[in-house]
This record gives C-alpha cells, structure tokens and sequence, in this order.
C-alpha cells in the first residue's frame, strides 16, 4: 500500500449485516440489520458521518450446513 492510500484509508470501520444486529461502533445505539438494514446503513451516514466503501453478499453456513446468504455494508470515517 502506498504512502498516499494509507493516508485515505478510513481509520473507524463499521459493518452491516443483514444477518445479526448489533452496537453502533460509535454510540452504541443498537442497530438492527436483520429488520432494518438500510435504516441502520443510514445511521452510520447521517448520524456519525461515515462514508459507505462497499456493499456485496456474504455467505455463511447456517446451523445444518445449509448456505446462508447475507447482505453486508461496509462503512468508514477518519476521526
């Protein structure tokens, strides 16, 4: 990684599941991915600023082997 990217790179980082809920990283309202993803997407943009790097699918295995499919958002801030 080069000197400028490491400088851009987000230092406060926060993912999203559509799977499990969970303490904001920031102020530990807890936020509820599996009822309401994007509400606690949009409490990481408008609340504390963050900027959303990335959103894919994550696959897990469930409890009988079975997949599990997911929706993630991963966040970022600079202090």
């Amino acid at each position: 990684m080069s000197d400028k990217s490491a400088t851009n790179a987000a230092n406060l980082v926060a993912k999203v599941s559509s799977n499990i809920s969970g303490p904001c990283v920031e102020c530990q309202l807890n936020l509820d991915g599996i009822d309401n993803w994007m509400g606690s997407v949009n409490h990481y943009l408008a609340a504390h600023n963050f900027e959303l790097l990335h959103v894919g699918q994550e696959t897990s295995r469930d409890d009988d082997g079975g997949l599990w499919q997911s929706t993630v958002a991963i966040l970022g801030r600079k202090p």
